[in-house]
């Protein structure tokens, strides 16, 4: 069969000498038109009052923290916020907004790449001096804690605790730095215990210590940091000296953080499309969709392969649009892949291959669902059928 200005023509089953009336310029009827532009409405009203509520929750959690959050750390905040639908941002908004973002965007999508405890990459730094109680802060006391800033770079925050002035590089989304501890001046046997802001301390150490005259004991450790993405962070890292009182000194030789998504090139969701039928109002039958989450701006190339069925009556006209549509009831960019005249016989016109393709811009961080939509008028029956390899997928190119 053989594909002709958007029709199909099937002499096989249809006498050729039938017409085929002029294709219509594939304008969509002025209802569906009316019907899409209330989508796009809804769907602006949508977006800003989404954007109003990020801003509104990270507000409320740089307050919280009394720390300045980077442009990066926004950033990254805003775009996981950006995956959850907007009435669940509000709740989350309206019960404070100091909950685990982290785990809110696992609940509305599981496959969100990346996470602040499990995936995550490792970047290194020269090494860095950030805390250093011989120069500032005494003696951390025996069985007491003192809470210490690793990330970021706010004024006058690392000199308070014998660090570099604007820290050592470690961004604020780092949620486990690679650090070299040294207990300096023990009083007496004892161990550090460290563990990130707000958390309670371990049972394990991450150095034992003694009294020894000239001896001071390092070791180098993956060590957890608080996260600003699952909690309120006014300090990064706790240490707590348990049983004797020490100095204590740490180093910065690298950080951990989650996958920067910057960094994927391009990645593709497949869907097989069930069998289904058509009706006369645009509609995504059989649920047929699939969902793509862009890491950074770019396109989404959504495609679709398959096999499509008309029953055709004579006296009507025979018609199926088919669309991929970024709602269920979106035809406005779809095709007319078939059209048979009144004048043609009844017959079943089985079997025959259509493709499908829509580029659409996306933003960081969106959520798109194309959906495979279809449309009929005439006859009865007609419908995307199980053969012919039914296919879809969404191709991410970043920009």
């Amino acid at each position: 069969m053989k594909r002709l200005s958007g029709w199909i023509a099937v002499c096989a089953l249809i006498p050729c000498a039938a017409s085929v009336a002029a294709q219509d310029d594939g304008r969509a009827p002025n209802g569906q038109r009316a019907e899409a532009q209330l989508q796009d409405e809804a769907a602006a009203r949508d977006l800003s009052r989404r954007q109003e509520l990020v801003a509104t929750v990270l507000s409320v959690r740089e307050t919280a923290s009394g720390r300045r959050f980077s442009g990066d750390l926004r950033s990254r905040l805003a775009g996981l916020l950006s995956k959850v639908p907007t009435a669940t941002v509000e709740t989350f908004q309206q019960s404070g907004g100091l909950g685990d973002i982290e785990a809110l965007v696992r609940d509305a999508n599981p496959q969100v790449l990346g996470d602040p405890a499990a995936d995550l990459v490792f970047t290194p730094v020269t090494p860095c001096r950030i805390i250093n109680t011989t120069a500032a802060g005494g003696q951390i006391p025996a069985n007491q804690q003192r809470s210490f800033f690793v990330n970021g770079s706010t004024a006058g925050t690392f000199e308070t605790q014998g660090g570099i002035a604007g820290g050592c590089g470690i961004p604020d989304d780092a949620t486990s730095v690679e650090m070299n501890f040294i207990a300096v001046g023990p009083n007496a046997a004892g161990d550090f215990r460290a563990f990130p802001f707000g958390l309670t301390a371990p049972l394990a150490s991450v150095i034992n210590y003694a009294s020894l005259p000239g001896l001071n004991i390092a070791n180098g450790i993956a060590q957890p940091v608080c996260s600003a993405a699952t909690t309120t962070c006014t300090y990064d890292l706790t240490v707590l000296a348990d049983v004797a009182a020490s100095h204590l000194i740490v180093d910065v030789v690298g950080y951990f953080r989650a996958v920067n998504k910057a960094q994927v090139k391009s990645f593709i969701n497949t869907s097989s499309p069930v069998a289904t039928i058509y009706t006369a109002t645009c509609t995504n039958a059989g649920a047929n969709q699939i969902t793509l989450v862009a890491p950074v701006a770019g396109k989404i190339v959504a495609r679709m392969t398959g096999s499509f069925a008309v029953n055709h009556v004579t006296g009507t006209t025979s018609i199926l649009i088919m669309a991929l549509g970024t709602t269920a009831t979106d035809c406005s960019a779809g095709d007319q892949f078939i059209r048979i005249e009144p004048s043609w016989p009844t017959a079943a016109v089985t079997a025959m291959p259509v493709a499908l393709t829509r580029v659409l811009n996306v933003a960081a961080g969106s959520s798109t669902t194309i959906f495979l939509n279809g449309q009929i008028n005439g006859g009865t029956g007609h419908r995307l059928t199980t053969a012919g390899g039914n296919l879809m997928e969404a191709t991410f190119i970043p920009n």
